[in-house]
């Protein structure tokens, strides 16, 4: 997908609830994350999008301090 010019997205590394975690282990989940995708497609995506688009004030400021852009879900 990246080779044929797709965007790649962080998502977490399994898939834990940003918003029940503590900021350490929501950062591990990021940086293994981002450690698979450098070895995969060597590049560290800058997009992410919280697992069950779980987020809150706390999660948003780490994400943006981490330099991701946050990808919300529309509501319907």
């Amino acid at each position: 997908m990246w080779n044929e010019g797709h965007q790649i997205a962080s998502h977490s590394w399994s898939h834990e609830d940003f918003t029940l975690i503590s900021p350490d282990e929501r950062r591990n989940q990021i940086v293994k994350l981002e450690t698979a995708l450098v070895q995969i497609i060597g590049v560290i995506p800058t997009y992410i999008r919280p697992p069950y688009d779980n987020q809150n004030d706390e999660v948003v400021r780490d994400l943006d301090k981490y330099g991701y852009h946050n990808v919300r879900i529309p509501a319907l």
